[in-house]
């Protein structure tokens, strides 16, 4: 593939940016990214039912108050926070002594600095034919690259994967959207937005250069500052560096989704998903308050005043930062976009410090990703640091190759290639791994796919560092991306069919199949924990395995925690596991049938009465009702004896209630209930009592013996 290379045009676009003062404070020229601001972000508690409590004036009113200085309501903006606007940039410090002051407000919930965020790219005018940091690591001897080439063997990419790029915009470059329009749809570039809010505060210049504010236009109309708006204490980019457009967002862009395997151009990471161009910054960076809207957006959540987006993205790529502690909207944004299951990848930042302050590269769960060099080594301009999650090729001395503009403000529409350097360049590499492993498994959560990016990446090299010196894992992260790993665990990671839970009753059998999928050639290894002690389980050589449960010897009332797991045949490293419960309630005993009797008076009624279980326990055997005289007896073996010789008095009909309860649960029970007739005559049976005559025939026997006995 040929590759066109350009030198780049005009000054640096530096990350190193000032703090822009009032009037009455010196301005500062400090390392690390804007430390001024001229906005607020401030969060009211929510009132009763979850509803937004209003900014409105009599609060702005006694906020200003507060702060001793003059606030104007500027806007709303997502998470349920407002952005309001100080009289002048103040610097960051002095700006968090007016939040402290409004703090004090018992209808606040936090107030922190708007802060502003810049791209985290350094120009380099050195220029290369090849993009090294795509090559096969081993084939092509590139210990610093991404290692892509065999990658693309097992996928590249996914249409229903889209890639957001929150940055500077996006150029209708055509090795991006072949047919140059990026707001028709109908390509790779799904329709964007731009959150750049304008600057109404000054009159003369706007940080968002295209003439308006917020819409559906994330064009990137150039960032360029001269040194007249650099110089003018009443502009808004007052103390910017002085620098050509950068068209940041498009070299960004470039890396992740370049047309590729076209015969044109450059290739980039995923050649098959989408791209979301999302416009955050503008001249001089851009305020966190458009950047996290931008995010939320990017994501699929709503946003005040904006249209929801049609086509939610799956990785956020935000190669912009910059000096400070990750602030409470950025964190709440961070935390509401992964919740929705997209993946935040951050550019570490080029301050060569320590990350912990680096915004949002510090902020929690974000992939912060640093920069290597062509040999593996730290960058020289790169953050490091505990909080690094790992790096990517950002180049150094080598750059790295991607799509731009050879217009020095406004675009030439030139469809160029330059090469840039930077930890943003580094960024779009985890970011682009990261969509083509969504292609394999559009499952995954964000911090799975960080767990396998991180525990893929290849060990860094030693005796290759720069100036930066030799990477190690506490100090880069936990290793250099490596895309053709992370994508095999992705892919050849076995997959458990998902396991119900089962509720079986004591007595019932319980068959539970267990199916793995698996991609590679020899069959998974399936094993179980957490089953009855009495559970067979049996794995067969396919991906398939059986647990087998008989009741009756299990405890009842019990529930037990199972976990499948399922370990790659080749690769004991890949691992799948499922968790689900068996719950054995115990089942009520069962009393044999019982028949209704016939008694008479003074014989001795007796029988026994029996009940089982399926637990094989025996119940308790007790009875209700019991006849004056009656015993009956438990014998503790699943029967009972039942005992009673009626009285002369108790003839009639008698209801006697017997109840079998099972020992461990006294709810529960079988009862049955029947009827014992007495009656005052013998019934001549043995198992009605003795064969009584009667007084009256008794009377007669005895008068006619007497007669008979005189006679004689």
């Amino acid at each position: 593939m040929d590759v066109i290379v350009k030198h780049l045009i005009g000054a640096t676009l530096s990350l190193a940016l000032l703090a822009l003062t009032n009037p009455g404070v010196a301005a500062e020229r400090e390392a690390g990214g804007s430390r001024h601001t001229d906005r607020l972000i401030i969060k009211l508690h929510d009132t009763q039912g979850d509803k937004r409590t209003a900014l409105n004036h009599d609060r702005v009113s006694r906020l200003s108050g507060l702060a001793g200085i003059t606030l104007t309501p500027h806007r709303r903006m997502s998470g349920r926070a407002e952005v309001v606007r100080l009289p002048a940039h103040y610097t960051i410090d002095t700006v968090k002594t007016f939040a402290a002051s409004i703090a004090e407000d018992p209808d606040v919930d936090y107030v922190e600095p708007d802060y502003i965020r810049y791209p985290m790219a350094t120009p380099d005018d050195t220029h290369y034919d090849e993009q090294w940091h795509l090559h096969d690591v081993t084939d092509d001897s590139e210990p610093g690259s991404a290692n892509l080439e065999k990658a693309w063997d097992i996928t590249t990419g996914s249409a229903s994967v889209v890639t957001a790029v929150l940055d500077t915009g996006l150029l209708p470059h055509t090795d991006i959207v072949a047919d140059g329009n990026i707001n028709d749809g109908d390509d790779r570039v799904v329709p964007g937005y731009d959150f750049v809010d304008y600057d109404d505060f000054v009159s003369d210049d706007t940080s968002a250069n295209d003439g308006d504010g917020r819409d559906t236009d994330p064009t990137d109309p150039g960032d360029w500052v001269t040194n007249a708006e650099s110089s003018d204490a009443e502009s808004s980019l007052f103390g910017c560096f002085v620098a050509d457009s950068s068209w940041h967002g498009t070299h960004v862009a470039g890396t992740i989704a370049a047309d590729s395997d076209n015969n044109s151009g450059v290739a980039g990471v995923d050649w098959v998903g989408k791209l979301l161009p999302v416009r955050v910054l503008g001249k001089c960076g851009g305020y966190n308050s458009d950047i996290t809207d931008g995010m939320r957006w990017a994501a699929g959540l709503s946003v005040p005043g904006v249209p929801d987006n049609a086509n939610p993205a799956k990785v956020l790529n935000l190669s912009l930062g910059g000096y400070g502690d990750c602030s409470t909207t950025e964190q709440n944004t961070i935390d509401a976009v992964t919740a929705a299951g997209a993946v935040v990848v951050v550019a570490a930042g080029n301050d060569a410090w320590d990350v912990s302050i680096s915004a949002p590269a510090n902020c929690n769960d974000v992939i912060a990703v640093a920069a290597v060099d062509r040999a593996g080594g730290l960058a020289s301009y790169s953050n490091y640091g505990t909080l690094i999650d790992i790096a990517a090729p950002g180049g150094d001395t080598n750059e790295i190759l991607s799509t731009l503009d050879g217009g020095t403000t406004t675009a030439n529409n030139d469809n160029s290639y330059l090469g840039y350097v930077g930890t943003s360049m580094a960024t779009p590499h985890v970011a682009g791994v990261a969509a083509l492993m969504f292609a394999i498994d559009p499952t995954l959560l964000p911090s799975e796919v960080e767990t396998i990016l991180t525990s893929t990446a290849r060990t860094f090299p030693l005796g290759t560092g720069s100036a930066g010196g030799d990477c190690h894992t506490p100090l880069c992260g936990e290793g250099i991306l490596d895309a053709h790993q992370a994508l095999i665990y992705t892919r050849d990671k076995p997959l458990i069919a998902p396991l119900a839970d089962h509720t079986i009753t004591s007595g019932d059998n319980l068959n539970i199949p267990i199916s793995v999928d698996y991609s590679g050639t020899t069959a998974p290894i399936i094993v179980a924990a957490g089953q009855p002690t009495n559970a067979l389980f049996s794995a067969g050589g396919n991906g398939s395995a059986t647990i087998t449960l008989n009741s009756n010897e299990t405890n009842n009332d019990s529930s037990y925690n199972v976990i499948v797991i399922a370990t790659d045949g080749d690769d004991h490293s890949l691992v799948d596991y499922e968790r689900f419960t068996i719950t054995v309630e115990n089942a009520a005993p069962i009393l044999t049938t019982l028949s209704n009797r016939n008694a008479s008076a003074g014989t001795m009624l007796e029988f026994t009465v029996t009940a089982s279980d399926v637990d094989g326990s025996n119940p308790r055997l007790t009875v209700s009702d019991l006849p004056l005289g009656a015993t009956y007896d438990d014998n503790h073996d699943g029967s009972a004896n039942f005992n009673w010789t009626p009285g002369s008095d108790q003839g009639g009909s008698h209801e006697i209630i017997f109840t079998a309860t099972d020992r461990s649960n006294n709810a529960l029970i079988d009862r049955q209930t029947i009827t014992v007739t007495v009656s005052n005559t013998s019934s001549g049976s043995s198992g009605g009592g003795g064969g009584s005559l009667g007084l009256l025939p008794l009377f007669v026997f005895l008068a006619m013996l007497s007669r008979r006995l005189k006679v004689r």
